[in-house]
């Protein structure tokens, strides 16, 4: 039982060793610029090391669709990637040991999302969410709210109005 104990201790490390090696950094896949940073702190809470390299991985694939939702048109595919977003999310929360729970994604953070951000941000974590009707990734779209989310839909206009 002590043997067990030791090895689960060795898999922590001191914010020291992660600030030194940079290993916690998420690199740009075009630029290489650091736009993530895993919480060291919160590898060691959930013990989660052992996923570091996947963990990093999906940041970058969310990167990796960023990028093309910055330069998709096509409606359809734009909620397409949207939806791939969302199951990157759910992964991330394997990974880092949660539950699955939609509630805690930040769904109007993804670009060209025009859902409201103030008005989101005030509802995290509460599973009300409002959607703009016009946003092209997430208005109109069953696959999204009916899977997530208690929802108020409305026009660009009326979300002003809130």
């Amino acid at each position: 039982m002590k043997e067990a104990t030791t090895q689960k201790v060795s898999m922590k490390k001191t914010i020291e060793e992660v600030l030194k090696t940079g290993e916690c950094q998420v690199h740009h896949p075009i630029t290489g610029d650091v736009v993530f940073i895993l919480n060291p702190f919160m590898l060691n809470q959930q013990d989660a090391w052992h996923n570091l390299e996947a963990l990093k991985d999906i940041h970058i694939l969310k990167q990796v669709i960023y990028i093309d939702l910055e330069q998709e048109t096509n409606p359809k595919r734009l909620k397409e990637l949207s939806l791939d977003l969302q199951e990157l999310e759910f992964h991330l929360q394997d990974l880092w040991g949660f539950s699955r729970d939609a509630r805690y994604h930040r769904f109007w953070e993804y670009p060209k999302c025009t859902c409201p951000k103030l008005d989101n941000e005030d509802r995290y974590a509460t599973g009300f969410v409002i959607v703009n009707s016009d946003c092209p990734l997430h208005g109109r779209e069953p696959a999204f709210v009916e899977h997530n989310f208690d929802v108020t839909i409305g026009s660009g206009t009326d979300q002003e109005n809130l």
